[in-house]
């Protein structure tokens, strides 16, 4: 799991483009549903190529002002310029895993099963494990790479019981694996 000064750290998603000439971000998140992110929230950007001014260690900001619709706006504490945004430009998103909500018993975030093996419902067998996150814009994908790489919908027809503990996720594969 990354860190940021020691302490856990979740991705949320990107920033490669400036929004309008006042100083917003069009932030392109994994989960927009069920995002943690509101008015005064903090966030730690990391640069995602040499063209960021964000420092390689990675730098904590402040929203301003967030809103989500047909593109997800956001405005960073004593940023209100398209110029200082698009130095800053492109960059990761990541929170505090401490500044996360509570989960319910049943609940379990996203970020915490990448790195488990992803095994077969039914079989048991090992298919690989889970190396990533996407949204397609209706559901997340957890992205599975083994013997066959493939991508698997994170909803209940596909993903069975999650055990964090010994580190799987029961899942029914494609057909094809």
């Amino acid at each position: 799991m990354k860190t940021w000064k020691n302490e856990p750290i979740v991705e949320l998603g990107s920033c490669t483009q400036p929004h309008g000439i006042k100083g917003a971000f069009s932030f392109k998140l994994i989960n927009e549903k069920d995002s943690s992110l509101d008015m005064d929230s903090k966030v730690i950007l990391f640069p995602l190529s040499a063209k960021s001014n964000i420092p390689a260690a990675g730098k904590a900001f402040e929203l301003e002002k967030i809103s989500f619709g047909h593109k997800v706006m956001a405005y960073f504490k004593g940023i209100t310029d398209r110029s200082v945004v698009e130095a800053m430009l492109p960059f990761s998103i990541f929170i505090l895993k401490s500044d996360l909500p509570e989960l319910d018993e049943d609940e379990v975030y996203l970020d915490d099963l990448i790195g488990c093996k992803a095994i077969h419902r039914e079989t048991k067998k090992e298919l690989g494990k889970i190396i990533g996150l996407e949204d397609n814009g209706v559901q997340a994908i957890l992205v599975i790479r083994g013997q066959e790489a493939f991508d698997i919908p994170f909803v209940d027809a596909f993903v069975g019981e999650i055990d964090l503990e010994a580190g799987t996720v029961e899942i029914d594969p494609p057909e094809y694996i």
